[in-house]
């Protein structure tokens, strides 16, 4: 007989996904159907308090129970947890905790479509990334037009990363700009540097559970006549 005191909750590390189970018995025949029970019977406790997730249309997940297990979702009990999650579709992977390897999110395109702009874009053109000595893979350039405005560009990340580098500088040019990693939900600010003409600053923020984050540019000097845009480039920008 089932002990309904007991549910095997898996470790924080070890969630089971509800919707999908992989098989190993056949390479062509990966997704296996199962017959599972929704117990409304039971609620959920995180840290001692009541747990109740919902999905995207507001209806209460409850746990499932299948073959004397009870599953739960893995998205929403790894969030309360402060575990960072992602689901990696190509690969087949549910990934918790922080990511170890340094990914380039210019590369990766870890951003919106419609973020790119003529003032500030990404790219992986080395020529156009280059200032001086300084020769990046991947970047941002931003192409100032006006000292009175600020530039920004914002990465979705996730919350699967733990901190975040790049090197940044500008050309040919007597203005210095102030630099800003900013958590783009919060509005809180990450990282705080000053960057100048072709002097290079490496600069890396920690971005432990955050979603999107933003890279903002401003001059510092803002009472300057210019008659071409001033480039400035952040290169190199990876995460992990």
């Amino acid at each position: 007989m089932l002990n309904l005191k007991k549910i095997s909750f898996i470790s924080a590390l070890s969630f089971s996904l509800l919707v999908l189970i992989f098989s190993s018995a056949s390479a062509s025949n990966l997704i296996k159907s199962i017959k599972a029970s929704i117990d409304y019977g039971f609620t959920m406790t995180v840290h001692g308090k009541k747990f109740a997730p919902r999905d995207a249309v507001g209806k209460e997940l409850r746990p499932i129970l299948y073959n004397g297990t009870y599953y739960v979702p893995a998205k929403y009990i790894s969030e309360s947890l402060k575990i960072p999650f992602s689901l990696d579709t190509s690969n087949k992977q549910l990934i918790f905790g922080l990511n170890n390897h340094y990914t380039d999110i210019i590369k990766e395109k870890m951003f919106d479509s419609y973020a790119p702009t003529n003032e500030v874009y990404p790219t992986v053109d080395v020529d156009a990334l280059s200032i001086g000595n300084n020769v990046f893979s991947s970047g941002l350039i931003f192409n100032v037009h006006n000292l009175n405005a600020s530039y920004q560009f914002t990465f979705n990340i996730g919350k699967q990363f733990s901190k975040l580098n790049f090197r940044a500088t500008v050309a040919d040019s007597n203005v210095s700009f102030k630099l800003f990693v900013i958590d783009k939900k919060s509005g809180l600010i990450l990282k705080e540097a000053t960057i100048s003409n072709e002097d290079i600053s490496a600069i890396d923020a920690v971005v432990v559970g955050i979603e999107k984050v933003a890279i903002k540019i401003e001059a510092l000097s803002n009472n300057k006549n210019i008659d071409s845009p001033i480039k400035a480039v952040v290169g190199n920008i990876t995460v992990k």
